[in-house]
């Protein structure tokens, strides 16, 4: 094998199920084709990691490095395996040389993990990886909440997860495997703490609902559009519609904030949250915001996350901007439920864009939207294979 420039990457800890790994291009067993990785065309063999699903493995990425997961040339396959890094499962392998979507990971230590949905049945997966032209520090942490059993957090977040990855991004997890309580922990407390957590290279940070949401963009054009912080308008006041109520947002096209999809500045999104933890203590201490002790019910509560946002943007509490005319983010539900061009948005080349000549970054189909998911994820995927 001819020598090839070694990678940024540090090997830590790890476990096969063959209890052996295959370093930088060598398989670590020996096949009737040698002992040597064969991955497909788009990947280097000297930049390969071999490990046999159902496997781990700990590393430590000194510089910006992107990272798919594929298989040896020859790989049986009794099974689908999911590959994952850290709580993001990139992809599923289903075949020999299937590959997964390039992820660019900053500096930092990750779990590559091969897991089996089913009962194990070794095969000769590896973990590919390329220089990133993407800097080691200004990053974009996308994040999401994870309050799913382990077993059911790929395919309960699959559309984020698998809508990430085609553009080239991990998604950080809050709660993985954690057992739900209420929409308050889980968006915003343990947000919180997750933001708070996250490496130094991160300088914005982009929320999205992982069941719903899926993004349409990579992380130099998010990164531009979030110079503040933006959430989500829509249509629709949820929790509460009262027609008053309804007069304190900003005017605009959709002027309803929707908390399934905010983003901006690392440090002023924290500011958001910690200023909705406020409120929400407030009001939970017996001395709540005026609109608050008005609208108090079933619906509208502490622990409604987006009442909360809501409350915080009428009284000038956070330093967030409702995108009412979908710049950066376009729940659509409430707008409409289907995919089909429409009066406001067209194709183009599988992206969804804005006859105003807006272009989103995240679509979000919440709620009574949820059964078109499914074709929203459909016509982005049409673009990522012809762009592959």
């Amino acid at each position: 094998m001819t020598q090839t420039p070694p990678l940024p990457i540090q090997i830590g800890n790890w476990q096969t199920a063959t209890k052996t790994l295959g370093r930088w291009g060598h398989l670590g067993y020996t096949t009737k084709d040698g002992e040597y990785t064969i991955p497909p065309p788009a990947c280097h063999a000297q930049w390969t990691i071999s490990v046999q699903a159902p496997s781990w493995v700990d590393v430590v990425v000194e510089e910006s490095t992107q990272v798919c997961a594929t298989t040896h040339v020859v790989a049986p396959f009794a099974h689908p395996v999911e590959a994952w890094i850290n709580d993001h499962r990139i992809g599923v392998l289903r075949q020999a040389w299937d590959i997964t979507p390039w992820v660019d990971l900053p500096p930092g230590h990750y779990t590559l993990r091969f897991e089996f949905p089913y009962p194990p049945e070794p095969t000769r997966t590896v973990w590919a990886f390329r220089p990133s032209f993407r800097r080691n520090t200004g990053r974009l942490a996308v994040i999401t909440s994870g309050a799913f059993a382990r077993s059911q957090l790929g395919d309960a977040l699959r559309m984020l997860f698998d809508s990430a990855a085609r553009c080239g991004l991990h998604v950080w997890v809050a709660e993985p495997g954690a057992t739900f309580h209420n929409l308050y922990i889980s968006k915003v407390l343990k947000l919180l703490e997750l933001i708070q957590s996250l490496p130094a290279c991160y300088s914005h940070v982009l929320y999205a609902d992982g069941v719903d949401c899926l993004i349409q963009s990579d992380e130099e054009e998010i990164i531009d559009k979030l110079s503040c912080v933006w959430i989500g308008g829509e249509d629709e006041c949820w929790p509460e519609d009262n027609v008053e109520w309804k007069r304190q947002f900003p005017r605009g096209t959709h002027p309803y904030p929707n908390a399934g999809v905010f983003g901006g500045p690392r440090e002023a999104v924290v500011e958001c949250l910690e200023g909705l933890v406020a409120i929400h203590d407030q009001w939970v201490g017996g001395h709540p915001l005026l609109w608050a002790a008005q609208l108090e019910g079933p619906l509208a509560t502490p622990n409604d996350d987006q009442f909360l946002w809501q409350l915080g943007i009428v009284y000038n509490r956070i330093p967030a901007k409702v995108d009412t005319e979908w710049q950066v983010f376009a729940p659509v539900t409430c707008t409409q439920k289907s995919p089909v061009p429409c009066l406001i948005w067209q194709w183009d080349a599988g992206r969804m864009c804005l006859r105003n000549g807006n272009s989103p970054l995240v679509i979000h189909v919440s709620g009574r939207g949820k059964p078109y998911l499914s074709a929203w994820d459909n016509m982005m995927r049409n673009r990522w294979s012809c762009r592959e």
